[in-house]
């Protein structure tokens, strides 16, 4: 995860879930402070209280002070409180 504390993502909501799906809009922000492009398609995993729930990856390149907005719908596991932190990190593939 290189990118990881220079390029950050997080989400944090509580809310009623009443489905199965849960549709967000996010952003990416770069906003590293040694410089440099964050590459396109560069993953993005989501987690609700720790557990993966989703992935996505960044569509196009984001320059210095640049961001990218996106939408996703993530699968609301069975056994999710219905209040919950939401959380995106950039550069987390969900596999560590």
């Amino acid at each position: 995860m290189h990118y990881l504390t220079q390029r950050l993502l997080l989400i944090i909501l509580g809310f009623y879930v009443q489905s199965s799906f849960l549709d967000i809009t996010y952003t990416v922000f770069n906003n590293t402070v040694t410089g440099g492009i964050l590459p396109a398609n560069t993953p993005i995993a989501f987690y609700a209280d720790g557990v993966l729930i989703g992935t996505e990856s960044t569509n196009s390149a984001i320059p210095v002070n640049g961001n990218e907005v996106a939408t996703t719908s993530l699968f609301i596991p069975v056994g999710t409180p219905f209040i919950f932190t939401l959380t995106g990190v950039v550069d987390d593939d969900g596999l560590v």
